[in-house]
């Protein structure tokens, strides 16, 4: 295991317990990244966010100590460990170890280990949206069905067989353990487009209502599970140039919640960020609005009354046409968020897909209006410097 990092008072490495990770420290890991977010810290977040990382208890049983482990493909482990050693990499390990310890996690070195069979973030586009171990077992345990130890309605032969027909170079035999035990490690090996094969095989096997412990309900989930692991990159998140705290936090709470629980879970959160973001925007301008405006005049007053969303140039009518059929998009995110989204008690909740057709729709708005807003601050600028004296001449 090679130590990639470790504190200047810490130069004695304490065994590792096999403990594996508590809830509290996952919850930690993506604390840590929030706040990496908010605080400019990109590469720092970048790099837990590819969630390799682990915190686990060190053998120092004086201290509550912790380290960063994490078990990777060897191209990942050269990546790393060239990182490691550049003032980049040293700068960017110190931060975290510092976010981590402000979150009461005190953590002393971080190291890595590789391994043959592991998934290489650098070449899956999905890694962050793999299955999380508690998925897996989820998936294992109460879809599939296991009795003693095995998974029902498998047999060593048949497991192997599933894997042929699927056309996924997995062998069972290569795993030690029971079915159950074999299938969860091969499932926690795989990429996320080799995950989404086998959950969509086995929903072909076992279809709903073939046991009675197969509901529809357990289906469904599994199904927005298959989605966000075959999620294409779409529009990406954006990080305006005007923000405020709360706009931010409304972003980074969006993307956390998007990755661990679909994009289902994310459309409240964009929508707070949208509407806090153009609010923000209209006050900056000194635009006058209505005592709690809502979204839609918020974006009225914007393209009626800022200088920056005066359309000019080649085709202008045809830009405000465009800008004109964002606002009724803008007018139809609101009962969307209050009557189908987390963000009230509601029965009834927008589809994976529908749901990032939303998302993707904020994230398109919000880069329009930041490239429009800094297209505008350079106008102004140099509008406002000086002539040379070559300009002069």
């Amino acid at each position: 295991m090679l130590t990639l990092y470790q504190l200047r008072d810490r130069y004695d490495q304490y065994g590792i317990t096999a403990a594996p990770q508590s809830n509290a420290h996952r919850l930690a890991l993506l604390k840590a990244i929030s706040l990496l977010e908010v605080r400019r810290e990109s590469v720092a977040a970048a790099l837990l966010k590819r969630q390799i990382y682990q915190i686990r208890r060190t053998g120092d049983w004086d201290a509550e100590t912790y380290a960063l482990i994490a078990k990777v493909p060897l191209a990942t482990y050269e990546e790393l460990r060239a990182f490691a050693e550049s003032e980049e990499g040293r700068l960017t390990f110190r931060t975290i170890f510092s976010t981590l310890r402000e979150l009461e996690v005190f953590v002393t070195f971080a190291a890595i280990d590789f391994e043959t069979r592991s998934v290489d973030a650098s070449t899956d586009r999905n890694f962050a949206k793999r299955l999380a171990p508690k998925e897996i077992h989820k998936f294992a345990e109460q879809y599939i069905g296991v009795n003693q130890g095995n998974l029902v309605e498998f047999s060593y032969r048949t497991l192997g067989e599933f894997y042929r027909d699927l056309d996924l170079e997995k062998d069972p035999e290569a795993f030690a353990g029971t079915k159950r035990e074999r299938f969860i490690a091969i499932l926690s090996d795989s990429s996320s487009r080799e995950q989404a094969i086998i959950l969509r095989g086995v929903l072909e096997r076992f279809p709903v209502d073939s046991q009675p412990w197969r509901t529809s309900e357990k289906v469904a989930e599994i199904k927005t599970w298959v989605a966000r692991l075959e999620e294409t990159g779409g529009v990406p998140a954006p990080k305006p140039t005007l923000t405020t705290d709360t706009v931010a936090q409304a972003l980074s709470d969006a993307e956390t919640l998007i990755k661990a629980g679909g994009a289902t879970r994310g459309v409240d959160r964009v929508h707070t960020a949208l509407h806090a973001y153009l609010r923000h925007v209209a006050e900056t301008a000194g635009l006058t609005l209505a005592t709690d405006p809502g979204l839609t005049e918020i974006l009225t007053v914007l393209r009626e009354q800022h200088p920056a969303f005066q359309a000019k140039g080649p085709r202008a009518e045809d830009i405000r046409k465009v800008i004109r059929g964002m606002a009724a998009i803008v007018d139809a995110l609101n009962p969307l968020r209050n009557k189908a989204s987390a963000a009230h008690p509601n029965p009834d909740l927008l589809a994976p897909a529908e749901a990032m057709l939303v998302i993707h729709a904020v994230r398109t708005l919000l880069h329009y209006v930041d490239a429009k807003l800094s297209e505008f601050a350079r106008s102004q600028e140099l509008a406002a410097s000086p002539k040379s004296t070559l300009d002069v001449a």
